[in-house]
């Protein structure tokens, strides 16, 4: 699907793919929306936190970590650029993101993406859409201009 999501252009879809041959042929499905920012996006991966990221980070493996411990306690966040997510992932947006049903999200060139590991049901897209857009529309407008100047 394509069209416009509150003023974005935006694409959702189902996604199949099969793994494996013979007795370890295995099919794969998930869908996903991909929204279209007017300005590039650093790098930045935000998802449920998980067990295993929770192993990892007792042999040192680590993610960012914020203010919010409950935050930090429920996503997982990686990117290069620690401004930059501490600029997304403020007060407002984290306590938007512990309301809001949980996705995989990942920030790249001028596009955002949210995706689970598994086929939507058709009420999913809206929920995802707005958990994107809801993080959109609170970036301030300053990092909005040092994203579109390239800073």
């Amino acid at each position: 699907m394509s069209g416009e999501w509150e003023g974005y252009p935006v694409e959702a879809f189902d996604y199949r793919y099969v793994t494996g041959h013979g007795k370890n042929r295995s099919t794969h499905h998930f869908s996903a929306v991909i929204v279209r920012v007017g300005f590039p996006v650093r790098p930045l991966r935000i998802r449920p936190e998980g067990l295993f990221d929770r192993v990892a980070e007792l042999l040192g493996a680590d993610d960012i970590d914020f203010e919010s411990a409950e935050f930090s306690r429920q996503f997982h966040v990686k990117g290069a650029d620690k401004r930059w997510a501490f600029d997304v992932l403020h007060q407002r947006t984290m306590a938007f993101l512990l309301s809001m049903p949980r996705f995989s999200l990942q920030f790249a060139d001028r596009e955002v993406i949210a995706w689970r590991g598994r086929r939507f049901a058709p009420e999913t897209f809206a929920s995802a859409l707005r958990v994107v857009v809801g993080i959109l529309d609170r970036l301030p407008p300053y990092v909005q201009q040092e994203q579109k100047k390239g800073r």
